[in-house]
C-alpha cells in the first residue's frame, strides 16, 4: 500500500493505492489520523487506484469517520466503479459516507462555494502543477480561475495541466483566460496540456480550436506525460 497526503480547497486529501487489509490498516489510521491533525478534521479518501479492500479495511475507515463525526467534521469518499466500491456499498458505507466518482466532485462537495472550485497539487516529478477545476467557469469566475494560476506562474513554474473533467460550464472568457495562460507560457518556453473527457464542455473546446493549440488528453496521466 503506498499513501500520498496533501490539501486540497482546505481539506487533507489521502490517495491510497495497492491493498488496503490487515497488515495495512495500522498505517492508514495513523496516516489519517496525521493529516487531521496537520489539516483540519476534513477528509477526503482517494480510492480511484486501491486494488483491494478487506473487512480490516473497512474497519478501519469507520475508526477514522468516528473520530471525524466526533469533532464535527466531515469525510467523502472518491472511488469509481468498479469491485472497491462494490465491497464499500455492500458493507452500507454509502449510506454513511458520501461516495463520489471523482475526486473533483468529493472537492466541490467539500467546499462552500458551488461556483468554482480547484485544487491544486503536483506531479511525482514535482515539475508539472496540476490545476483540478470543477463547477461553472464563466465571465462572473474568470477572475477566481485566473487566480488558481497566474500566481504560479509568476513563481516560474512552466509545465501546467488543467483538470476540467469536472467542469460544468465553460464561456468564452473561461476560453480567453486559457488561451492567455498558453501565450505566456510560449513566450518562457512552458507547455500546458487539457485532460478533458469527451462532452460538452470538449466538443466546445474542440469548437473553438483547441485542440490544434493544446493537446486534449483522455486522462490526466496523458496529458503530464503530453507537458514533460
Amino acid at each position: 500500500m503506498q499513501i500520498e497526503v496533501s490539501e486540497m480547497l482546505g481539506a487533507a486529501v489521502l490517495k491510497i493505492t495497492g491493498r488496503l487489509n490487515a497488515d495495512a490498516t495500522s498505517e492508514f489510521e495513523a496516516r489519517c489520523n496525521a493529516a487531521l491533525g496537520q489539516y483540519g478534521n476534513q477528509l477526503v479518501l482517494d480510492f480511484s487506484e486501491l486494488e483491494y479492500l478487506s473487512s480490516a479495511g473497512l474497519c478501519g475507515i469507520l475508526t477514522i469517520g468516528k473520530r471525524i463525526k466526533a469533532a464535527e467534521g466531515s469525510i467523502a469518499i472518491c472511488v469509481p466503479a468498479g469491485t472497491v466500491r462494490q465491497i464499500l456499498e455492500l458493507a452500507g458505507f454509502n449510506q454513511i459516507f458520501p461516495i463520489y466518482d471523482s475526486l473533483g466532485k468529493a472537492l466541490k462537495a467539500n467546499s462552500k462555494d458551488f461556483g468554482t472550485s480547484a485544487a491544486i497539487r503536483s506531479d511525482s516529478s514535482n515539475k508539472v502543477k496540476i490545476i483540478c477545476v470543477s463547477g461553472r467557469v464563466d465571465a462572473e469566475r474568470v477572475p477566481e480561475f485566473k487566480s488558481y494560476y497566474e500566481p504560479l506562474l509568476q513563481a516560474g513554474n512552466l509545465f501546467f495541466v488543467f483538470n476540467l473533467s469536472d467542469v460544468d460550464y465553460m464561456s468564452s472568457a473561461g476560453l480567453c483566460a486559457i488561451l492567455e495562460l498558453g501565450k505566456e507560457l510560449k513566450k518562457t518556453g512552458g507547455k500546458m496540456a487539457i485532460y478533458i473527457p469527451k462532452g460538452t464542455v470538449r466538443h466546445i473546446l474542440e469548437i473553438a480550436g483547441f485542440a490544434e493549440m493544446f493537446p486534449l488528453c483522455d486522462s490526466e496521466e496523458e496529458a503530464v506525460w503530453e507537458v514533460l
